[in-house]
């Protein structure tokens, strides 16, 4: 019962990290466009009132990116132990 309930999860990891390849791939460049876009067509003024807002965003996603990979890696090596 254990190990099916492992199963499950690595196979849910796995989906979800292909997933999140494609979807990164599409959503930084929609991300990029995006920017250039707010760059030209934004006054100066609205450009340096983002920015704070902005960097606070990247920061945030920064950091539920790294919690998400720390806690699957520490599952996987759990999952490796207990299969062999």
């Amino acid at each position: 019962m254990l190990q099916r309930a492992l199963n499950q999860v690595n196979d849910l990891i796995f989906i979800s990290w292909k997933q999140s390849y494609v979807f990164i791939d599409v959503s930084r460049k929609k991300l990029i466009g995006a920017s250039k876009t707010f760059k030209k067509e934004s006054p100066e003024e609205a450009r340096k009132a983002a920015a704070p807002l902005l960097k606070l965003f990247q920061g945030e996603v920064d950091a539920l990116s790294k919690r998400s990979k720390a806690a699957e890696t520490a599952f996987l090596n759990i999952y490796k132990v207990c299969l062999y």
